[in-house]
């Protein structure tokens, strides 16, 4: 799964909703089996705050 751009309305910027966005993204890559390259700026920092994900983010550095 590639994650090329985030966008979320205006009227619901800050609260929440590009991070509940992601957030499922990985819920579903886990319950399918795939992972995810997060090209996008606003996905890719979501990852690196959320060391959790690693085991589906494709590309994640290695500790």
């Amino acid at each position: 799964i590639i994650i090329d751009h985030t966008e979320v309305p205006r009227a619901l910027a800050g609260q929440g909703v590009g991070l509940a966005l992601v957030t499922r993204a990985v819920e579903d890559a886990r319950v399918a089996g795939r992972s995810i390259v997060p090209l996008c700026p606003y996905a890719l920092s979501q990852f690196k705050r959320h060391p959790d994900w690693r085991d589906v983010w494709n590309g994640a550095p290695k500790s």
